[in-house]
């Protein structure tokens, strides 16, 4: 059995500023930085073996902050997804300059793709690419504990596909900054053992 956990990193600039991040590069704040540490704590006794991150800088200080010492893994293919021109954008700022996009991404997450990024089928196979090499080494080398460091829409990406869904199911999944999701995994079947919360906060 290998036991994965998912973890979001914590609070970062861009949240705090509340704007699309995507795959800006901006760092933790303080208080995300208090956040991965108490993530390290709640951790209690789960060392990883394999310890994966994104590789944006937000992501990789939580992941160094709630596993000091431990070598980590960055992978492009666990970064969030790229929302091209409506990154740096708040909300009323993306309605304002995309007002026919906007409704359309509400209703349609997986399909949407807005200019000069990636739709959500996008992020549900880079995502689930990555996680199937992982999760192929690990069966290889025998490792049973994973820790997977990344952000919102990636994680709640992977947990669509954990669960038998696809891009499609991928906005019934939301996980807080610096919230943990924990999975077994079988035998490639894989089971949700809990989620910390499911407080939907593209934002917070």
């Amino acid at each position: 059995m290998i036991e994965l956990i998912l973890l979001r990193h914590g609070q970062s600039e861009g949240n705090l500023a509340k704007i699309f991040q995507g795959q800006m590069d901006l760092p933790l704040t303080e208080l995300g930085r208090e956040q991965a540490r108490d993530a390290g704590r709640r951790l209690g006794d789960f060392v990883p073996e394999l310890l994966l991150s994104s590789p944006l800088s937000r992501a990789y200080e939580t992941a160094q902050l709630a596993c000091p010492g431990c070598e980590i893994v960055t992978d492009p293919g666990f970064l969030e997804v790229g929302l091209g021109e409506m990154e740096g954008l708040t909300w009323p700022e993306a309605e304002a300059k995309f007002p026919d996009l906007m409704p359309h991404w509400m209703k349609d997450m997986a399909d949407f793709c807005p200019p000069g990024g990636e739709s959500g089928w996008d992020v549900f196979r880079r995502t689930g690419e990555a996680l199937e090499r992982y999760l192929a080494l690990a069966e290889e080398r025998g490792y049973q504990r994973i820790l997977l460091v990344s952000h919102y829409l990636a994680l709640a990406s992977i947990m669509a596909r954990l669960t038998g869904g696809t891009a499609v199911n991928v906005p019934r999944f939301s996980i807080g900054n610096a919230r943990m999701a924990k999975f077994h995994i079988f035998d490639g079947d894989a089971v949700l053992k809990m989620v910390e919360d499911d407080v939907r906060s593209w934002f917070a």
